[in-house]
């Protein structure tokens, strides 16, 4: 016999056996009071069947409660469900127009400094090297590594010049340390600055603001 089909009888003949004597119970009070056997049985199967009754109506009463919070739960959870998915799906467009609009100003720096680099080596070195040149201010804002480097000829600017250049570049994208930004300068312009180290590069890379060609900009966009 299943067990649990064993604990259901076990059970309700637990609740009607006390039925029962609940009603034995009556029925001897109400004997007492000298009230006859045949109205004693009355009030006897009367109170049983209240009693099994009642018990009936709680049971009844306490599954309708049970199955209600089962079932509320699974509804609020399925709401809950729908009400994350919004959010989750505004939040991943959020952060794709966020990442645009760094995109775009990532880009802009990169325009502008493609820009100053082509205005101030325009009359200091052939096209082909002022093409490579821009790119290699580019690979230095997104910090990739600057393999085989050709170096950029010029004519008619000094070091300080360079150093000048150098600065501008480093304040305008601020993604390297000045040392890197040195070597960068050594390494495209290895011809020019062959006899000069990248640390002595960094010592004088703002020197005498003013003077030379290229000069100290506050803003390459000026």
């Amino acid at each position: 016999m299943n067990f649990k089909y064993f604990e259901h009888i076990v059970k309700h003949l637990t609740v009607v056996s006390a039925c029962l004597l609940l009603g034995a119970l009556a029925r001897l009070a109400f004997l007492d009071k000298g009230v006859d056997d045949y109205t004693a049985n009355i009030i006897f199967w009367c109170v049983t069947a209240l009693g099994v009754i009642l018990y009936a109506l709680i049971v009844l009463f306490l599954d309708g409660i049970i199955k209600n919070r089962k079932i509320l739960p699974q509804k609020n959870s399925s709401k809950n469900s729908t009400k994350d998915v919004i959010p989750t799906e505004n939040l991943e467009n959020i952060r794709q127009e966020q990442q645009n609009i760094i995109d775009q100003n990532a880009q802009g720096k990169k325009n502008i400094a493609i820009k100053y680099t082509q205005n101030q080596f325009a009359l200091y070195t052939s096209e082909d090297d002022l093409k490579s040149l821009c790119n290699y201010v580019v690979l230095y804002s997104e910090k990739n590594k600057l393999d085989n480097i050709k170096p950029i000829k010029i004519e008619k600017l000094s070091n300080l010049d360079l150093y000048h250049f150098g600065w501008n570049i480093w304040k305008h994208f601020n993604v390297r340390n000045q040392f890197e930004t040195a070597v960068f300068l050594k390494k495209i312009f290895s011809e020019s600055l062959k006899e000069v180290e990248p640390e002595s590069i960094k010592r004088h890379l703002k020197d005498d603001e003013m003077k030379g060609i290229i000069t100290i900009k506050e803003s390459l966009s000026d």
